[in-house]
């Protein structure tokens, strides 16, 4: 979207200031949660804006874990987005397990995204389900799976009276990027327009093929409340 001559597309803001404060900190991710709080966030947010945007639209992107750094909630956060004029919000979601298998390759590398013609070397890993890195903390396997789905539980209830635009990885982005790229020019109400593609795919085979344990892995996430993820993982791959 930050091709799109009407978008500014600032990211994930508030990751961005983590990064600022870590260059000239001794200390990493995991000791510098709540290192700015939350009015330090929104402050930097509205900075950007007024710097950047230049009349266009200005988007940011939120994970699930952006709200505990500034030692806030996810509510709390938006409804101080809201605040600032913040009305539309776009959801993008995506199998629990083939997103945290992404990061967390991602992560090993220390890189997060890869030119559309660049080959992606395999890459194979082994999944403790109980611990894992994700979020710049260590955890588990199905915590981090309760921290996704109470991410989005929460941040819906707080955009209610709000415009909602809903993609998902598998069907908007996963076949044909324009798919998500002119649904949201459309929730936007932007003229269309066709990006070039200049990201790839991270990991761009079967988890099968990529978790050493991945039977492993599966068996614990179908003995889960979140069985319905591994079912449809095994399903489409």
């Amino acid at each position: 979207m930050d091709q799109h001559q009407d978008v500014f597309w600032d990211g994930e803001t508030q990751e961005k200031k983590l990064h600022q404060i870590e260059k000239k900190s001794e200390y990493g991710f995991a000791d510098l949660y709540g290192a700015f709080d939350l009015d330090e966030g929104i402050r930097e947010l509205q900075n950007r804006m007024k710097r950047r945007a230049s009349g266009r639209i200005f988007g940011t992107e939120m994970q699930d874990y952006h709200a505990e750094i500034m030692k806030t909630d996810i509510e709390e956060y938006i409804t101080r987005l809201r605040h600032l004029g913040f009305d539309r919000f776009i959801f993008l979601e995506r199998n629990y397990l083939r997103k945290l298998v992404s990061h967390l390759i991602a992560t090993q590398r220390q890189k997060f995204h890869i030119q559309s013609k660049e080959h992606v070397a395999a890459h194979k890993i082994r999944i403790n389900p109980a611990r894992i890195y994700v979020g710049h903390r260590h955890t588990t396997l199905l915590d981090a799976f309760y921290q996704y789905r109470d991410f989005f539980a929460k941040a819906h209830d707080a955009v209610e009276n709000c415009k909602i635009l809903r993609l998902s990885y598998e069907q908007d982005i996963q076949r044909n990027p324009v798919v998500a790229a002119q649904r949201t020019c459309q929730f936007l109400e932007i003229d269309e327009h066709l990006p070039q593609i200049n990201f790839g795919k991270t990991t761009d085979s079967p988890l099968s093929e990529i978790v050493d344990n991945y039977e492993e892995v599966i068996e614990c996430v179908l003995k889960s409340e979140f069985s319905q993820e591994a079912q449809d993982l095994l399903r489409n791959e």
